[in-house]
Protein backbone atom coordinates (compact mmCIF):
# COMPACT_ATOMS: atom_id res chain seq x y z
CA UNK A 1 0.00 0.00 0.00
CA UNK A 2 1.02 3.65 -0.98
CA UNK A 3 -0.13 6.65 0.83
CA UNK A 4 -0.11 10.04 -0.55
CA UNK A 5 -0.97 12.69 2.04
CA UNK A 6 -1.39 16.06 0.50
CA UNK A 7 -0.71 19.10 2.51
CA UNK A 8 1.48 17.51 4.32
CA UNK A 9 3.63 20.18 5.68
CA UNK A 10 0.48 22.05 6.80
CA UNK A 11 -1.03 21.56 10.90
CA UNK A 12 -2.68 18.88 9.90
CA UNK A 13 -0.17 17.15 7.59
CA UNK A 14 2.69 17.28 10.23
CA UNK A 15 0.00 15.87 13.04
CA UNK A 16 -0.44 12.65 10.57
CA UNK A 17 3.22 12.52 10.18
CA UNK A 18 4.14 10.21 12.77
CA UNK A 19 0.55 7.77 12.42
CA UNK A 20 1.74 7.43 8.98
CA UNK A 21 5.30 7.30 8.76
CA UNK A 22 6.00 5.47 5.52
CA UNK A 23 3.77 8.07 3.74
CA UNK A 24 4.57 10.09 0.85
CA UNK A 25 4.26 13.58 2.00
CA UNK A 26 5.38 15.98 -1.14
CA UNK A 27 5.92 19.66 -0.69
CA UNK A 28 4.35 22.23 -2.22
CA UNK A 29 7.12 22.32 -4.67
CA UNK A 30 6.56 18.62 -5.71
CA UNK A 31 3.09 18.69 -6.29
CA UNK A 32 1.42 21.53 -5.86
CA UNK A 33 -2.61 20.82 -6.16
CA UNK A 34 -3.59 24.33 -8.10
CA UNK A 35 -1.37 22.77 -11.15
CA UNK A 36 -2.83 20.21 -12.81
CA UNK A 37 0.42 19.52 -14.47
CA UNK A 38 2.27 18.81 -11.63
CA UNK A 39 0.05 16.56 -9.90
CA UNK A 40 -0.12 14.67 -13.17
CA UNK A 41 3.65 14.36 -13.00
CA UNK A 42 3.77 13.62 -9.36
CA UNK A 43 1.16 10.44 -9.34
CA UNK A 44 2.63 9.13 -12.60
CA UNK A 45 5.98 8.95 -10.83
CA UNK A 46 4.53 7.91 -7.59
CA UNK A 47 1.22 6.29 -7.94
CA UNK A 48 -0.89 5.67 -4.91
CA UNK A 49 -2.96 3.05 -3.35
CA UNK A 50 -4.79 5.27 -0.61
CA UNK A 51 -5.12 9.49 -0.63
CA UNK A 52 -5.45 11.56 2.06
CA UNK A 53 -5.52 14.78 0.59
CA UNK A 54 -5.42 17.42 3.10
CA UNK A 55 -3.88 20.52 0.93
CA UNK A 56 -6.11 23.45 1.08
CA UNK A 57 -6.79 27.05 0.98
CA UNK A 58 -8.11 27.50 4.06
CA UNK A 59 -7.45 31.56 4.80
CA UNK A 60 -11.05 32.60 5.14
CA UNK A 61 -9.87 35.98 3.89
CA UNK A 62 -7.83 35.00 1.31
CA UNK A 63 -10.46 32.75 0.01
CA UNK A 64 -12.69 36.29 -0.23
CA UNK A 65 -9.64 38.33 -1.46
CA UNK A 66 -8.89 35.50 -4.37
CA UNK A 67 -11.67 33.49 -5.39
CA UNK A 68 -10.45 32.31 -8.46
CA UNK A 69 -7.19 30.82 -7.10
CA UNK A 70 -9.97 29.45 -4.45
CA UNK A 71 -11.27 27.48 -6.29
CA UNK A 72 -8.71 26.49 -8.40
CA UNK A 73 -6.96 24.91 -5.13
CA UNK A 74 -10.01 23.76 -3.29
CA UNK A 75 -12.26 22.57 -6.22
CA UNK A 76 -10.83 22.06 -9.64
CA UNK A 77 -7.49 20.71 -7.48
CA UNK A 78 -9.85 18.27 -5.52
CA UNK A 79 -11.48 17.16 -8.75
CA UNK A 80 -7.69 16.73 -10.80
CA UNK A 81 -5.82 14.57 -7.80
CA UNK A 82 -8.93 12.31 -7.37
CA UNK A 83 -9.55 11.77 -11.66
CA UNK A 84 -5.22 11.64 -12.28
CA UNK A 85 -4.72 9.47 -8.83
CA UNK A 86 -7.61 7.01 -10.30
CA UNK A 87 -6.08 7.41 -13.72
CA UNK A 88 -2.90 5.42 -12.06
CA UNK A 89 -4.40 3.48 -9.74
CA UNK A 90 -7.79 2.69 -10.65
CA UNK A 91 -8.88 1.15 -6.93
CA UNK A 92 -7.49 4.42 -5.08
CA UNK A 93 -9.17 4.71 -1.83
CA UNK A 94 -9.60 8.80 -1.53
CA UNK A 95 -9.99 10.49 1.67
CA UNK A 96 -11.12 14.24 1.33
CA UNK A 97 -10.41 16.38 4.62
CA UNK A 98 -13.30 19.23 4.62
CA UNK A 99 -14.62 21.27 7.23
CA UNK A 100 -18.12 22.20 9.28
CA UNK A 101 -17.63 25.54 7.53
CA UNK A 102 -19.61 23.99 4.89
CA UNK A 103 -22.14 24.41 7.78
CA UNK A 104 -24.34 27.83 7.95
CA UNK A 105 -23.89 27.92 11.71
CA UNK A 106 -27.22 29.20 12.87
CA UNK A 107 -27.88 26.42 14.55
CA UNK A 108 -25.25 23.60 15.89
CA UNK A 109 -24.98 20.07 16.30
CA UNK A 110 -24.43 18.83 12.66
CA UNK A 111 -24.61 16.00 11.77
CA UNK A 112 -23.41 13.69 8.42
CA UNK A 113 -27.41 13.89 7.15
CA UNK A 114 -27.89 17.92 7.29
CA UNK A 115 -28.22 20.25 4.54
CA UNK A 116 -25.05 22.33 3.72
CA UNK A 117 -24.91 26.17 3.42
CA UNK A 118 -22.33 27.91 3.91
CA UNK A 119 -21.88 31.18 4.28
CA UNK A 120 -18.29 32.75 3.10
CA UNK A 121 -16.22 31.63 0.00
CA UNK A 122 -14.38 28.84 1.72
CA UNK A 123 -16.81 26.91 2.48
CA UNK A 124 -17.97 27.19 -0.83
CA UNK A 125 -15.34 26.00 -2.67
CA UNK A 126 -15.27 22.97 0.40
CA UNK A 127 -18.48 21.49 -0.20
CA UNK A 128 -17.69 21.87 -4.35
CA UNK A 129 -14.94 19.44 -3.73
CA UNK A 130 -16.68 17.34 -1.61
CA UNK A 131 -19.33 17.16 -4.18
CA UNK A 132 -16.51 16.45 -6.42
CA UNK A 133 -15.30 13.77 -4.38
CA UNK A 134 -19.00 12.00 -3.40
CA UNK A 135 -19.51 11.67 -7.22
CA UNK A 136 -17.26 8.87 -7.38
CA UNK A 137 -16.81 5.52 -5.89
CA UNK A 138 -14.73 4.25 -3.12
CA UNK A 139 -14.07 8.04 -1.51
CA UNK A 140 -14.69 9.35 1.82
CA UNK A 141 -15.25 12.81 2.72
CA UNK A 142 -14.18 13.85 6.70
CA UNK A 143 -15.47 17.33 7.98
CA UNK A 144 -13.68 18.11 11.26
CA UNK A 145 -13.00 21.15 13.05
CA UNK A 146 -9.59 21.38 14.49
CA UNK A 147 -6.77 23.93 15.53
CA UNK A 148 -3.69 23.36 16.17
CA UNK A 149 -2.31 22.21 20.06
CA UNK A 150 0.04 24.57 21.96
CA UNK A 151 -0.96 28.00 23.21
CA UNK A 152 -3.29 30.34 21.85
CA UNK A 153 -1.88 32.36 19.21
CA UNK A 154 -4.24 35.32 19.35
CA UNK A 155 -4.86 38.04 22.04
CA UNK A 156 -8.49 37.07 22.27
CA UNK A 157 -11.21 34.75 21.33
CA UNK A 158 -14.95 34.63 20.21
CA UNK A 159 -17.06 33.95 23.27
CA UNK A 160 -20.29 33.46 20.56
CA UNK A 161 -18.71 30.94 17.95
CA UNK A 162 -19.06 27.13 19.11
CA UNK A 163 -17.57 23.48 18.07
CA UNK A 164 -16.84 20.98 18.64
CA UNK A 165 -13.14 21.04 18.39
CA UNK A 166 -10.30 18.64 18.07
CA UNK A 167 -6.63 19.44 18.70
CA UNK A 168 -4.73 18.71 15.38
CA UNK A 169 -3.44 15.34 16.82
CA UNK A 170 -7.05 14.34 17.86
CA UNK A 171 -8.16 15.22 14.36
CA UNK A 172 -5.40 12.92 13.10
CA UNK A 173 -6.14 10.12 15.22
CA UNK A 174 -9.77 10.59 14.06
CA UNK A 175 -8.42 10.51 10.41
CA UNK A 176 -6.06 7.54 10.95
CA UNK A 177 -8.97 5.24 12.16
CA UNK A 178 -11.52 6.23 9.22
CA UNK A 179 -9.08 5.45 6.85
CA UNK A 180 -8.14 2.05 8.51
CA UNK A 181 -11.70 1.28 8.42
CA UNK A 182 -12.16 2.25 4.85
CA UNK A 183 -15.32 3.94 4.95
CA UNK A 184 -17.15 5.85 2.59
CA UNK A 185 -19.60 8.93 2.03
CA UNK A 186 -19.50 11.36 4.64
CA UNK A 187 -17.85 11.03 8.22
CA UNK A 188 -17.89 13.60 10.91
CA UNK A 189 -14.68 12.99 12.83
CA UNK A 190 -15.40 15.70 15.98
CA UNK A 191 -14.92 16.24 19.43
CA UNK A 192 -17.38 15.02 22.09
CA UNK A 193 -18.18 18.77 24.07
CA UNK A 194 -19.20 21.76 22.13
CA UNK A 195 -17.60 24.98 23.59
CA UNK A 196 -16.78 28.57 22.44
CA UNK A 197 -13.49 29.05 20.91
CA UNK A 198 -12.89 31.51 24.34
CA UNK A 199 -13.41 28.18 26.50
CA UNK A 200 -10.74 26.28 24.02
CA UNK A 201 -7.70 29.11 23.65
CA UNK A 202 -8.74 29.43 28.26
CA UNK A 203 -7.12 26.18 28.04
CA UNK A 204 -3.73 26.87 27.18
CA UNK A 205 -3.56 30.70 27.64
CA UNK A 206 -5.64 31.71 30.90
CA UNK A 207 -4.77 35.13 30.30
CA UNK A 208 -6.68 35.29 26.76
CA UNK A 209 -9.27 38.16 26.17
CA UNK A 210 -12.94 37.80 25.65
CA UNK A 211 -13.98 38.39 21.76
CA UNK A 212 -17.42 38.66 19.87
CA UNK A 213 -18.22 37.99 16.87
CA UNK A 214 -20.39 40.83 16.86
CA UNK A 215 -17.06 43.13 16.41
CA UNK A 216 -15.76 41.15 13.74
CA UNK A 217 -15.41 43.45 10.63
CA UNK A 218 -13.74 40.10 8.13
CA UNK A 219 -15.41 38.01 5.97
CA UNK A 220 -18.51 36.14 7.03
CA UNK A 221 -17.85 33.37 9.55
CA UNK A 222 -19.58 30.33 10.55
CA UNK A 223 -21.27 31.11 14.02
CA UNK A 224 -21.94 27.23 15.20
CA UNK A 225 -19.22 24.99 14.28
CA UNK A 226 -20.60 21.95 16.49
CA UNK A 227 -20.65 18.68 15.04
CA UNK A 228 -22.05 15.66 15.44
CA UNK A 229 -21.68 12.02 13.94
CA UNK A 230 -24.41 9.43 13.47
CA UNK A 231 -21.40 7.25 11.77
CA UNK A 232 -18.63 7.39 13.76
CA UNK A 233 -17.25 7.66 17.37
CA UNK A 234 -16.34 11.11 19.15
CA UNK A 235 -12.52 11.92 19.88
CA UNK A 236 -11.52 13.81 23.12
CA UNK A 237 -9.63 16.98 23.10
CA UNK A 238 -7.32 14.78 25.14
CA UNK A 239 -6.57 13.24 21.79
Amino acid sequence: MTLLITGGYGTLGRALAPLFPDALRPTRRELDVADEGSIHAYLTANPPTEVIHAAALTDVGRCEQDRDLAYRVNVEGTAALLRLGRGVSADCYFLYVSTAGVFHGDSGNHSEDSPPDPVNHYGRTKLLGEQRVLSQPGTCVVRTNFVRRGPWPHPSAFVDRFGTFLYDTGAAKGIRDVLSARLTGIVHVCGSVRLSLYDLARRTDPAVKPGSLDGHRGPPLTRDMSLVTHRWRTYSLDD
